[in-house]
């Protein structure tokens, strides 16, 4: 992500010990790091700065740029919507084989619409041109 053409149009950046996510006005990219297993704890964290840049009643993308290889609890969309946050949309950038396992795995958890891009500029260009 901080390579992309989007990168300036990101309203906050922060970079936690388990991944980097920037936030931008109707998504935010996820960039979880290697050999992390990102848990509700971790989820929580972003959801402190998520409540500290958006509105309530605000769904923004949520877009994952899967660029390494990490493990997650799927169940965490569970929590995520037990905490009256909404997700229009889970975009899923797949890089690696693990990947492709998780995007399965996550599917069963994830209430809404769930879709896979080859790159992060097709998941953006699509959110501009939603």
């Amino acid at each position: 992500m901080s390579d992309s053409k989007y990168i300036k149009e990101a309203l906050e950046f922060h970079e936690f010990e388990f991944g980097k996510f920037y936030f931008f006005k109707r998504f935010i990219v996820a960039e979880i790091a290697d050999d992390v297993t990102y848990t509700w704890e971790n989820a929580k964290e972003v959801l402190a700065v998520v409540d500290s840049i958006y509105p309530q009643d605000f769904a923004p993308y949520y877009v994952s740029n899967k660029i390494n290889s990490y493990a997650i609890d799927p169940t965490i969309w569970v929590n995520v919507r037990r905490s009256h946050r909404k997700v229009k949309a889970y975009f899923i950038i797949e890089k690696t084989r693990m990947a492709k396992l998780n995007f399965l795995f996550e599917q069963k958890f994830f209430e809404g619409v769930i879709k896979k891009f080859p790159s992060l500029e097709d998941a953006i260009e699509c959110i501009k041109n939603s």
